[in-house]
């Protein structure tokens, strides 16, 4: 992974606006170990997570920051059209959708406590904004808005992936993100079995056959257009048989199946929960869970395991399988399955 890579930028392409989003991991398991394959997948994994918490974290910290100023200013109303305006250039659509809900809930910790203190808004202004600061800047509050800005961009996809890796030596892995405001709406589209067919400008065919470096290039689920302009979603898993005979390899392939099928689903469930219309019951469950990374994690991956599951996906099928090694340890004899 390259060192001083910028971590996340938006940028223009044609008539679509795209965010890109860098993670960086490293592959616990060195080259030469049996279980390299399986660590570099999980490896891919933290670089996904690490490059979607350090975005949530930057735009979390914007957002809270207009939460407060827009607080402090209808205290005053003199300031209410500047900050609307200040908003307005600060945020995004999506960006503005999540102060909404999280002023919200602001203002409801704000009048809870004011009411708690036996502070008057009218008369005592200084003392609002003391509560207003003390609240806003919150560490608990701050990993609110983290949590629920990592919920909103969930199901990005890997649109590039880097690797440094040396026999002998732990290997770096590097994912470049990116989402467009148009992806959720192909993703539930072509998940729904009876949507309107969704066309996009033809690409190239889905190949029968795949290259090494585009079946290690693969990480998780990604949206494919074809030659046709039809969209598909694709999901590449590698599996290593434990031995040489013909029952670990066919249960190897099995096992690839599953995991492929696996990302094709939460994918789908990551979509579905981006996509909720949270209410304010909804955020306090998340403000509930306090400072800690492990439960809000665990809290996460129920919600989309339960959407992922309870989404009824159709037309999964194999694209492609066969053995694949990776450059660094030939070796190693593992098995891939496309989806």
């Amino acid at each position: 992974a390259k060192k001083n890579r910028q971590q996340f930028k938006q940028m223009k392409i044609e008539d679509t606006t795209v965010l890109f989003i860098s993670g960086e991991s490293s592959v616990i398991a060195n080259p030469n170990d049996k279980n390299f394959l399986v660590s570099r997948m999980n490896a891919f994994d933290k670089a996904i997570v690490n490059g979607i918490e350090n975005y949530s974290k930057f735009r979390g910290q914007i957002i809270a920051e207009q939460i407060s100023y827009s607080i402090k200013a209808g205290i005053n109303p003199n300031k209410i059209k500047s900050a609307k305006e200040i908003r307005e250039e600060a945020l995004n659509s999506e960006e503005i959708g999540i102060f909404d809900k999280l002023k919200s809930l602001a203002n409801e910790k704000i009048d809870k406590r004011l009411l708690e203190e036996g502070i008057d808004p009218e008369s005592e202004k200084e003392k609002v904004l003391k509560v207003v600061s003390n609240i806003t800047e919150s560490s608990s509050f701050r990993k609110t808005l983290e949590t629920y800005s990592r919920i909103s961009i969930s199901g990005i996809q890997v649109a590039k992936v880097w690797e440094k890796c040396q026999i002998n030596k732990p290997c770096r892995v590097a994912v470049l993100l990116a989402r467009t405001p148009e992806q959720v709406g192909i993703a539930k589209a072509i998940l729904n079995e009876n949507s309107i067919t969704v066309r996009g400008k033809p690409g190239k065919p889905i190949p029968k056959e795949w290259k090494v470096r585009d079946i290690l290039a693969n990480i998780g689920a990604r949206i494919r257009r074809d030659e046709n302009g039809n969209y598909h979603v694709l999901a590449t898993a590698i599996a290593v048989p434990q031995t040489n005979n013909d029952t670990s390899l066919n249960v190897a392939y099995k096992n690839a199946g599953s995991l492929a099928d696996g990302f094709i689903r939460k994918f789908a469930g990551a979509i579905i929960t981006s996509n909720i219309n949270s209410n304010i019951s909804e955020i306090e469950n998340i403000s509930n869970l306090g400072n800690s990374d492990s439960e809000i994690n665990q809290y996460l991956n129920a919600k989309i395991t339960a959407n992922s599951e309870a989404a009824k996906i159709y037309g999964i099928s194999l694209i492609s399988q066969g053995p694949v090694i990776h450059p660094v340890n030939p070796d190693v004899n593992a098995v891939y399955v496309i989806k």
